[in-house]
């Protein structure tokens, strides 16, 4: 399985607008995407423009395909973020 995790930061005054974004993203991911096992994001507590998102995959593939389908399903967010997302990509041990 694979692991990724993304800090994305808002731009400021997009916050509400975002979030409507992200829940509408992870009910995509969710009913579109078989081999994502998990896809979720979460506001940090002390930063409201900065979210982080939690992704496992079943395989290579499945992410492969997720990134495909992200420009389809994630094109709303393009002009709430503040730059790129950082990821981080992780294995099981």
């Amino acid at each position: 399985m694979l692991t990724l995790v993304a800090e994305i930061k808002v731009r400021e005054g997009k916050v509400e607008e975002a979030k409507a974004a992200f829940r509408e993203l992870m009910a995509a991911v969710t009913g579109s995407e078989p081999g994502t096992l998990t896809y979720t994001i979460h506001q940090h507590k002390d930063d409201p423009l900065v979210f982080l998102a939690y992704e496992r995959y079943q395989d290579e593939g499945a992410l492969k395909t997720h990134m495909a389908n992200l420009g389809k399903h994630g094109s709303r967010l393009a002009n709430l973020l503040e730059g790129r997302p950082k990821a981080t990509y992780l294995v099981d041990i």
